[in-house]
This record gives structure tokens, sequence and C-alpha cells, in this order.
């Protein structure tokens, strides 16, 4: 009898790990969203889901009810007019709607509060609590010559402070082969309590400044280099050679069509990063073309999780969860998944 109970006792333990590492690695789905037509990006919060149309958001508890749905395509008041499609960030308790030629702020839960014009220039600029943070990318039309900067600027868009500069030359002559280089990104993301700023270096580290200007750490990641494979080209190269639909997709189209694609020997360290106040999740280029590897990191540097997530997904990470919005052909709508990273 007790022989029996012992084998019990190892059995239910291995039921229950086996599980566990089931609930883990299965992606769940956890509810339709028959109010979304197209998706185009989406974000989690403590509060709320928010999923974004190229002229619309949808507002949803965190038990999957449709709260609210607002905006329309236009010029006026509240309008979006996004060339290709919005982008929403939720930062400081708002929520901000990037048209490209405009932002529009909300509450939480979907009141308008303002909206202000960008330039050109000022696309990948985000406001914060006392000023601007972002990508800022002249050219000069005349030289090609490109600058790019990740700065800080006050209330007035006056510049407070130059995180990075970069000068470079692009191609203006149109009758040359347009060349595409896989190189590493420079990378300004706009955490909860930081900026987290990436740039290319013999080591892997990401800079954490607070949203002052001041700098707070240096987390210096080990990581070991990874060579890039030919499959791995080849699928890059059929990914940007795919036509794009839509009448104004036809110049690009026919630029990578020429283009010639160059690659160094070795993948990137960071492809991107996003951050919660829980976690860094950093992005990487690896193997599987249609994978993206992700690191889970603390703030105090420690990687605590390796794994993987779909490349080509509409998804967001959250307290260690990562959703994903996906379009379920055979029952034509739109339906949100979950899959548990970590802990």
């Amino acid at each position: 009898m007790w022989r029996y109970q012992i084998n019990k006792q190892k059995w239910t333990l291995y039921i229950f790990i086996m599980l566990h590492s089931i609930s883990i690695m299965a992606q769940i789905k956890l509810t339709s969203l028959p109010e979304v037509m197209k998706a185009t990006s989406f974000i989690v919060t403590d509060q709320y889901i928010y999923v974004a149309e190229p002229y619309r958001v949808h507002i949803y508890s965190l038990d999957f009810k449709h709260i609210k749905s607002f905006g329309k395509k236009g010029e006026g008041p509240e309008e979006f007019n996004a060339f290709f499609k919005i982008q929403i960030n939720f930062l400081n308790d708002k929520l901000y709607v990037n048209c490209r030629r405009k932002f529009l702020v909300y509450n939480p839960d979907g009141e308008f509060l303002k909206e202000f014009r960008m330039k050109f220039s000022e696309f990948g600029i985000m406001p914060i609590n006392k000023g601007y943070f972002g990508n800022q990318v002249n050219i000069d039309r005349k030289t090609g010559k490109k600058t790019l900067k990740i700065i800080l600027l006050d209330n007035e868009k006056v510049e407070k402070k130059v995180f990075y500069k970069n000068e470079s030359k692009i191609n203006l002559d149109l009758t040359r082969p347009y060349i595409i280089k896989y190189q590493d990104p420079i990378i300004g993301y706009i955490g909860p309590k930081h900026f987290i700023i990436y740039k290319p270096g013999k080591d892997f580290s990401l800079m954490l400044y607070h949203h002052s200007g001041q700098l707070n750490r240096i987390l210096t990641i080990p990581y070991k280099k990874i060579t890039i494979p030919q499959s791995y080209k080849n699928a890059f190269i059929a990914n940007r050679k795919k036509p794009l639909k839509g009448r104004l997709m036809s110049y690009y189209n026919e630029l990578m069509k020429n283009a010639t694609f160059r690659f160094p020997p070795h993948f990137s360290p960071c492809r991107t990063v996003k951050a919660d106040k829980y976690y860094i999740y950093v992005f990487r280029d690896i193997p599987d073309f249609s994978k993206y590897g992700i690191w889970i990191i603390n703030y105090q540097g420690e990687i605590l999780k390796r794994t993987k997530i779909p490349r080509n997904r509409i998804g967001w990470l959250h307290r260690g969860i990562y959703y994903s919005v996906i379009e379920n052909e055979d029952s034509e709508e739109w339906e949100l998944w979950s899959k548990k990273l970590f802990p």
C-alpha cells in the first residue's frame, strides 16, 4: 500500500509538471474581437486592452468586454489622418495616437484630451510629461546627407539633450541600384520609468536614462555572436521583395525588385527593445527568420528567460505574457491570443 502511494505521488507530480509545461508553451485563445475589421497594432496595460485599426481604436477590459470605439478618417479635430496606419502608445497614464502628422491624447478610458501637429522630421518623437523624446531624422535633399538623432526636447521643442547622433549619406540617384544593408539598429525607447537606448558597440549594452535625461545605469549583457546563415539571408531578401499592395506601392516594389542586399558575418545582438514596469524585452534576430528570439531582462540586467515568438504577428508583451491579435480567415474575424513566457 505504501509503495503504491509513493508511485501515485510521483505520477501526480509528473502530470502536474507536464500540465504546467504545456500551459507555459501553448498559445491560448482568449476571445474573439468582432468589432475589429483590420487590426494594425495593439497594446495591453494594467487596466485595458487597446486595438488599433487604420482609422479607429477599440478599448476592451481585461476580461475582454468591449468598452468603447473611437476615431474616424479625416483632417478635422479628433480625426485620424495617418498615411499608412496609426500607432498607439500608453505613457504616464495617457493613451497617445500617432497619426504621423499629429498626435491625439486620450484618458485611459478613451476620453479625448487634446491634439497637436508634428513636422515630417518629428514622426519618431513621442510626447512625455515635460517635453518630447525620440528619433529625429533630417535629410538634405541636395547633398543626400542624413542626420539621425535620439533627442530630448522641452515643451517648446527646443533641443535639451542629444543622446546619440549619426550622420550618413543616402543615394538620391534613383537610376542607381538601391542598396539594403542588414545592420545594427539605433534604438530609443520610452519605458514607464526610463528612456532605453541601444547603439552599436563592442559590447551589448542598454543605457537607461531617467525621463529628466539623467543617466541612471548601463546594463551590459553578455551575448554570443551568431553567424547569419544563407537560409536567413534568402528569407530576408524574399520578404523584402514581396510586392506590397496599393496604388502608392508601385515605386517601392520597383525599388525592391532591383535592390542589392548586403549582410555582415553576424547577427546584431539586438533588433528592438520593449519594456513595461516589470521587465525589459530584447528582440533578437535568430537563424529561423519566422521567429524573434526574446530575452526577458530585469532592471538589474539579469537575463531571466530566453524564448521565441512569431515574427510576423501583431503582438505585445506585458508582465511576461506575449499577446497577439490574429486574423482567423475561416471565421472571418480577429482573435486575441496569449502565451505565458515568464515566470
